[in-house]
């Protein structure tokens, strides 16, 4: 089976000068599953490094003068699908005429933000039989060496239930973690209220943690769609903060989907939120 995604080129012309401008180079579509703090690895070889790996690559592309904006197919063969669930993609243009304006770094949320060669768009199909109690695991990752991190439960409007979440992964005991909206706590699992909430100061092992999220339906509940965001949120001193580009000293930079905040040598930084919806 092939499945086609379609990526859309806008050709806005060049940083130095104004209206579209021809171009040849390649589009590279980049995936990895659902979780936070996807890291891109510069220094190593390859169309997709990192935490991300390689979808498609359409080679040759060529867009004229007087073309505003292309539709690019990008073939996703079946057998290369690791299952059904949450998928973060991030479609890259290459090309030697038109290179990334900002140096890539190892955080993905940075590159896209500043690299407007670089889009990146999640999806996720996750259909529960009614009476059933959907599933998903989050990958959560180490932000940086010795740094704690939230996790983040945010639903869109509250989810008629409880919002289940088994750290078993971290092998702590939920009596061990605090947190924002807990109703209460059972071995390794902590329940949260259907407006979600926040769990602090997780240390997450290198090479990351499965984190089983579950959602339970009150009895008798109407079907219906509860689009929730999961994702990391970490306080990093500024001395492993990029700068940001055009800037002087800079101690942070925003991250694709969060902002930073706060003062001195620390910054707050949401980190995941571009990775991290599902709907129940």
């Amino acid at each position: 089976m092939i499945n086609s995604i379609y990526v859309t080129l806008r050709n806005y012309g060049y940083k130095q000068t104004e209206g579209p401008q021809s171009d040849q180079g390649k589009l590279v579509l980049c995936y990895t599953n659902l979780g936070g703090a996807a890291r891109w690895d510069p220094n190593a070889a390859g169309n997709c490094t990192g935490d991300w790996r390689e979808a498609g690559v359409v080679e040759d592309v060529f867009i004229s003068a007087d073309t505003t904006s292309r539709e690019v197919r990008v073939e996703w063969r079946g057998e290369d699908v690791p299952n059904a669930g949450h998928y973060c993609f991030i479609a890259r243009w290459v090309s030697d005429a038109d290179p990334m304006h900002y140096v890539e770094i190892e955080q993905s949320v940075t590159n896209v933000r500043y690299n407007n060669n670089i889009a990146w768009k999640n999806f996720d199909v996750a259909n529960a039989p009614p009476g059933r109690t959907p599933s998903y695991v989050f990958t959560a990752r180490p932000v940086a060496a010795g740094v704690p991190t939230n996790l983040v439960i945010r639903p869109e409007r509250p989810f008629n239930g409880t919002i289940v979440i088994d750290l078993d992964a971290l092998g702590v005991s939920a009596a061990n973690v605090q947190g924002e909206g807990i109703l209460s706590r059972s071995g390794t699992r902590i329940f949260l209220m259907g407006s979600g909430g926040r769990l602090f100061d997780l240390n997450v092992p290198i090479g990351g943690a499965g984190l089983k999220i579950s959602f339970n339906p009150v009895l008798g509940a109407l079907p219906a769609s509860f689009p929730v965001s999961v994702f990391q949120e970490a306080v990093l001193p500024t001395t492993i903060l990029p700068l940001a580009p055009d800037s002087e000293g800079a101690g942070a930079v925003p991250a694709n989907g969060g902002d930073w905040s706060g003062a001195g040598s620390q910054a707050r930084h949401w980190w995941g939120a571009v990775c991290g919806k599902s709907s129940p």
